[in-house]
């Protein structure tokens, strides 16, 4: 595998690195390229920080506080002495920069920074010392340079301390303050030489490379449809807005259409009244006419005409009035009226709040799974640590003591319990979760009323910061853990039948029960990354130390499996016992040998580590106490078992391994 000259270029100026700068998120680009990215606008306001975001992966960056400049901030960020180390060995180890393009060959004895070029003697004092514009730069000889390419890379968290561990816990790089803070409870940190002479690490470049390509090829996959959308996008849109438009342009055209109608309408029913009214109008003021010379004629006869001529007058002029009552009552006798009742369809579109609804929906990223699923492989690559301990101990030697004992305090409710590295328990009932501490019981949380689910297991994350709760109802609920307090942060819906779970590394393994068998492996948001085979029936599942090997029963046998997928069985078998086991409760301790309860012989056994080994009691109890469960801290030396006796009351035991060497016992009493 061969490197170019691309392979060395800063990917913003597309020159030469000149004075490397590693981000936090490990990308590496010229100090003055990093200067050109900083935020600088606000750089007069006191609380201002400064920030650049990588051009790269686009995580934001902030400087550590409001008191550095941007220079100073960038000059504290760590040099890739790896990258420049590389790039000089490319060119045939230290040789001059200058030199080497007017194709001589010659050894350099100084590094100048500000350039990032190696200098020989001639090139050095005609050239840097001598031309104005050089001679403010920072030149080092090049023993100082060499050491520096030699160093070990730097921490990006401490960017003055050196790298030198690696926890295999965590699968992270730490340096001294690393060491000292995030990584003191970790058992396994090793130094990063002696995995690196491991035989097993020479073929890890190859196998990084072809998981990188496989990456690469997935995610080259997951881009054409996001590449499709992409180029589709400005379409997409101007269809939707012009199927919007369209049916607003219909609408407006048809209310145009029935406005039209109905003023056409409304002008003859206008026309109708009018005349109604004109006629209306004509008639009545004849008939009053006709009434007014009514009344003028009655008037002369009472005067001057008889009692006979007014008789007959009076009865002439009511018959006239009538007839013209009847003919106007006829014409006129309901009074022209007319409304106008909106109709409710179009009255309601006033109420309307949008034209067409934009539903923004969390769709699963096509290609992600897959993407997923190549980054799994990494977890097999780095696992340098194969689980045994340094120092080997015969499990013969090992001994449990008693160092801890919970009875009144623990309920017949408890479903299960896991021990601190501090020594102290959580208990879980079907209803909350308490902590048992030197004979004191502190209830941690409790069910809202409200809530139609119990509680039915619980595990820890590695630092012993969060807690991990199964319930009836196939939900994991997250709680952080500080200070003996528990914050319940969030949960999600597994939609699987759980038998029982642990934590490691960001997931989630659990062994299905029922109608589904084997182990799921969930991520932190209940997402399935990978599901992996195993016996039927069985409700336990332990985790080794490095999480590389999974231990699960089927009641009667222990098996164990590589997450790689290879599986084994182990004999769980004491002497002289003829009749059927029935396991339940199951861990490993510190030197990787299974422990189990035995419910019916009422012991806990150990099967050593190794494959076709018989079982031993460790643990014997008396015929009252039936040991249901056990688990082990996370340093494996320390477990704890409950118990149930014959009134159905809990009763929780702490113990503690020792290593019973009759000669280390003689040798401490001598």
């Amino acid at each position: 595998m061969e490197t170019s000259r691309e392979d060395f270029l800063c990917s913003i100026c597309g020159d030469k690195f000149s004075s490397t700068r590693i981000l936090p998120c490990f990308h590496t680009f010229c100090e003055k390229c990093i200067d050109a990215l900083v935020c600088k606008s606000g750089e007069e306001d006191k609380n201002f920080q400064c920030s650049v975001e990588c051009p790269i992966c686009g995580d934001e960056v902030l400087a550590p506080n409001s008191n550095l400049s941007a220079k100073d901030w960038i000059r504290s960020l760590p040099r890739n002495f790896l990258l420049e180390s590389l790039s000089n060995a490319g060119r045939g180890g230290n040789k001059c920069d200058p030199c080497f393009r007017a194709t001589e060959d010659t050894v350099a004895t100084y590094h100048c920074e500000n350039c990032n070029e190696n200098l020989c003697e001639m090139c050095y004092s005609y050239v840097h010392r001598r031309i104005e514009g050089f001679q403010e730069h920072v030149i080092l000889e090049h023993a100082v340079e060499e050491d520096n390419q030699n160093t070990t890379s730097t921490c990006v968290l401490h960017t003055n301390e050196i790298l030198e561990k690696y926890c295999t816990s965590h699968k992270l790089l730490c340096c001294k303050i690393c060491m000292v803070t995030d990584h003191r409870a970790c058992s396994e940190v090793k130094p990063i030489d002696s995995i690196a002479k491991q035989e097993n690490t020479h073929e890890v470049p190859k196998e990084v490379q072809s998981n990188v390509v496989s990456v690469i090829e997935k995610t080259d996959s997951a881009l054409i449809p996001v590449n499709e959308a992409v180029e589709g996008h400005d379409m997409k849109y101007v269809d939707y807005s012009k199927t919007v438009s369209s049916t607003v342009d219909n609408m407006k055209k048809k209310l145009e259409e029935m406005r039209n109608i109905f003023n056409e309408k409304l002008k003859e029913t206008q026309r109708k009244e009018v005349n109604y009214l004109a006629s209306a109008k004509k008639h009545l003021e004849a008939f009053l006419r006709t009434v007014a010379e009514a009344e003028k004629l009655l008037k002369i006869v009472a005067i001057r005409g008889t009692r006979r001529q007014m008789f007959v007058t009076v009865l002439k002029v009511k018959s006239q009035i009538q007839k013209q009552i009847e003919r106007l009552e006829k014409q006129y006798g309901k009074q022209f009226d007319f409304d106008c009742q909106l109709n409710t369809e179009v009255e309601e579109m006033s109420e309307i709040e949008y034209i067409a609804q934009l539903d923004e929906n969390d769709v699963e990223t096509v290609g992600i799974d897959e993407i997923s699923e190549a980054l799994n492989s990494f977890e097999d690559i780095f696992q340098f640590d194969d689980s045994e301990p340094k120092t080997q101990v015969n499990p013969s030697k090992l001994k449990a003591r008693e160092i801890a004992k919970y009875d009144e305090e623990v309920s017949r409710y408890c479903s299960d319990c896991v021990p601190l590295k501090d020594g102290t328990v959580l208990l879980l009932e079907i209803e909350k979760i308490q902590a048992l501490s030197e004979k004191n019981l502190y209830t941690l949380y409790e069910l809202p009323g409200n809530d139609d689910f119990k509680l039915s297991k619980i595990c820890l994350d590695e630092e012993e910061k969060r807690v991990f709760v199964l319930t009836s109802d196939e939900k994991i609920i997250t709680f952080t853990f500080h200070e003996m307090k528990l914050q319940r942060v969030g949960h999600f819906q597994t939609n699987i039948e759980i038998a029982g779970f642990r934590f490691f590394s960001n997931k989630f393994y659990c062994r299905l029960c029922r109608s589904d068998e084997g182990i799921a492996v969930l991520n932190e948001s209940g997402k399935l990354l990978r599901f992996l085979p195993g016996p039927i029936n069985g409700q336990e599942i332990a985790l080794s130390k490095d999480g590389r090997r999974i231990y699960f029963d089927n009641h009667q046998s222990i098996f164990w499996q590589d997450v790689a997928g290879s599986q084994s069985v182990g004999r769980a078998e004491s002497d002289n016992h003829s009749y059927s086991q029935s396991f339940c409760g199951l861990d490993i301790d510190h030197y990787g040998n299974v422990y189990v309860c035995e419910t019916l012989r009422y012991e806990v056994l150990q099967v050593p580590r190794g494959e076709e080994t018989a079982s031993r009691v460790i643990l014997d109890q008396d015929s009252d106490l039936q040991p249901l469960f056990l688990r082990f801290d996370r340093e494996g030396k320390k477990f704890c078992v409950l118990y149930s006796d014959y009134s159905c009351d809990g009763l929780v035991k702490v113990f503690d391994l020792y290593i019973d060497d009759e000669n280390e016992e003689n040798s401490d009493t001598e």
